[in-house]
């Protein structure tokens, strides 16, 4: 989302939607509840199949159309949509070179997940569970200093930031962090 000029509580969405998502009444679902929450803006279908869906309006009925275009209308299937900024709960994740992060960068969030953690390529799959979900399962193949190699867990701590899920010594005031 991003912000326009002049009005605080104004913002702006663009979403590519990906999955069954034309032929099923996707665009004028969106368009209906884009309407019932007062936004502007539009929605069409692109050559590769997705839905491009973009709109404007007051920060809280921008976030409710994200959410809704999670899931669509009834007979939609949505594959690959929008992922919510877990941290400041406005913006949408986008990929960049070396991470995925909040497209409201401009505005101040700094939420980010790096692509490679602990000399650990990590795939998009466990990059999207981890910032939907806040953990991952199991990962193989991390590896410290002297090619020491663990399996561990990844997560969000309480600062969005992401962590090893070492277990938790008493005397340990920040258990994981990754600098």
């Amino acid at each position: 989302m991003i912000q326009q000029e002049g009005d605080v509580n104004q913002v702006g969405l663009r979403c590519l939607v990906a999955g069954r998502v034309q032929g099923v009444f996707f665009r004028a679902s969106a368009r209906e509840q884009a309407l019932r929450l007062g936004l502007t803006g539009y929605a069409r279908n692109l050559p590769d199949g997705r839905v491009e869906v973009l709109a404007c309006g007051p920060v809280e009925a921008v976030a409710r159309l994200r959410d809704w275009l999670r899931n669509g209308p009834p007979l939609a299937e949505v594959t690959a949509g929008p992922l919510a900024c877990p941290k400041c709960g406005i913006g949408h994740i986008i990929e960049g070179r070396r991470g995925f992060g909040c497209n409201r960068y401009r505005e101040g969030c700094d939420f980010v997940v790096w692509k490679e953690v602990a000399g650990r390529l990590l795939d998009e799959n466990q990059i999207r569970c981890l910032i939907a979900t806040g953990c991952t399962g199991l990962i193989q193949g991390f590896n410290v200093g002297g090619g020491t190699r663990f399996d561990d867990s990844l997560r969000l701590d309480d600062h969005w930031r992401v962590v090893l899920d070492f277990p938790v010594d008493e005397g340990d005031s920040n258990p994981g962090k990754l600098e």
